[in-house]
């Protein structure tokens, strides 16, 4: 453990090294007016400027990213089981990095000013995104309470905000740089290569964080979840518009269209939960409301979909074959109106079986539950039957027909005597 240590620290400081080097000699470089070019050989490696910076930037950007990785993991274990574990270590984390990663920024901002080549600005947003990262993750995850126990901070909300923040603020950049590029004409010029794969991981990680935050929110008290769901709401909505922005100047990668819709019913998942009335306090007892606030809000979003999806269809068959952006998403909407109603009729069985499963701490027996429940098992069968009828597909009839059996189970499973009172 010591020998890992110190190996940790000493690759640390060599990192730090290795990116003022690499900031050096990208300064050189412009100054000198070289260009990229391929190199041939060890000696005209170590002539080029570009050639050094990059062979003293990987390292560094490599050592940064093990260590960030580490962290993420041992993070990830904190916030997952709601106390800190001492029994693991965070090898060289510490401030080095937010000197070394904004070397390497600035060393790819100069070489894309002087070279104007679109995989910098890729290399620039993962860069900027180790940053917040890493800026983000120094804080702690968990903190202890006044009652001797330990409570998660509002870490994992503050990365998802900064994220969806970097996502559209870079979107923006690389819209602006496609029509500079294209010199402002009608056809746009090509994204910078690995942008829009980069685009959909982050949008991939920003749904990820915020499906998790609106079941596990920081704090102990209900408005950290009211909260936690707002942020979740704006961010998602804010990462939603930026992939929808960069599909409308890639249209053909459907894909930005797809994570555009996902991120969007999110928000709308968000906007139900934070519709929640601020009591009971109790996690346990709010996990019953949360889910049926979860079911409405992905029938709402299936209900969106399907709109979009018979819109889509109908100015297909009326226009002349040109397809806008837009029409083309309302295509990719069709896929999303099985997948939200699924999502449902998975909330929907687990909230039927809620008051037989063993071990709950709160059952979901208050008329305001009962009804939202009902509410969000009924709207999943309007929805469901209305998508199979306009959509024509096999599966949204079996979801149509499952749909009515958790409708009744829910009922089943709240009448007497399968339930003691309801109050």
């Amino acid at each position: 453990m010591l020998l890992a240590a110190v190996m940790f620290e000493f690759l640390q400081e060599l990192a730090v090294f290795a990116a003022t080097g690499t900031l050096a000699f990208s300064v050189a470089s412009v100054a000198a007016g070289r260009t990229l070019a391929p190199v041939r050989g060890v000696p005209q490696l170590v002539r080029s400027g570009w050639g050094m910076a990059l062979l003293m930037g990987v390292p560094a950007t490599i050592v940064v990213a093990l260590a960030l990785t580490m962290r993420i993991f041992h993070v990830a274990i904190d916030v997952v089981q709601g106390y800190p574990c001492t029994a693991l270590a965070s090898y060289g984390f510490d401030g080095r990095a937010l000197i070394v990663v904004p070397l390497l920024l600035l060393s790819c901002a100069a070489a894309a000013w002087r070279t104007r080549d679109g995989r910098l600005l890729t290399c620039a947003f993962w860069l900027a995104a180790m940053f917040i990262a890493w800026s983000v993750l120094l804080a702690s995850p968990t903190r202890a309470t006044r009652a001797g126990g330990f409570e998660r901070t509002g870490v994992v909300l503050l990365l998802l905000s900064s994220l969806s923040l970097l996502l559209g603020a870079t979107v923006l950049w690389a819209c602006w740089w496609v029509r500079r590029r294209a010199g402002r004409e009608t056809t746009a010029g090509p994204l910078p290569p690995g942008f829009a794969v980069s685009a959909l991981v982050t949008a991939a990680v920003i749904g990820l964080l915020g499906w998790f935050q609106l079941l596990v929110y920081p704090g102990s008290a209900p408005s950290g979840g009211h909260f936690a769901a707002f942020v979740v709401s704006a961010s998602t909505a804010l990462a939603a518009l930026a992939c929808f922005r960069l599909f409308e100047t890639a249209p053909a990668r459907s894909s930005l269209a797809e994570a555009a819709i996902a991120l969007g019913s999110l928000t709308v998942v968000s906007a139900a939960v934070l519709a929640l009335p601020p009591t009971p306090r109790l996690l346990s007892e709010r996990f019953p409301m949360i889910f049926n606030a979860m079911m409405i809000g992905l029938v709402l979003s299936a209900a969106s979909c399907t709109w979009m999806a018979v819109a889509g269809r109908r100015a297909e068959h009326d226009s002349a074959g040109v397809a806008s952006p837009w029409d083309r998403l309302r295509g990719c909407a069709a896929r999303f109106v099985f997948l939200n109603a699924v999502i449902a009729f998975v909330v929907g069985v687990m909230m039927t079986t809620w008051p037989r499963v063993p071990g709950i701490a709160a059952t979901d027996d208050s008329y305001g539950r009962v009804l939202s429940g009902l509410a969000g098992h009924l709207g999943l069968l309007l929805v469901a039957s209305w998508s199979a009828r306009h959509l024509q597909r096999v599966t949204l009839h079996l979801l149509t027909f499952l749909a009515v059996l958790s409708t009744l189970g829910f009922l089943i499973a709240r009448m007497l005597p399968f339930t003691s009172s309801i109050h």
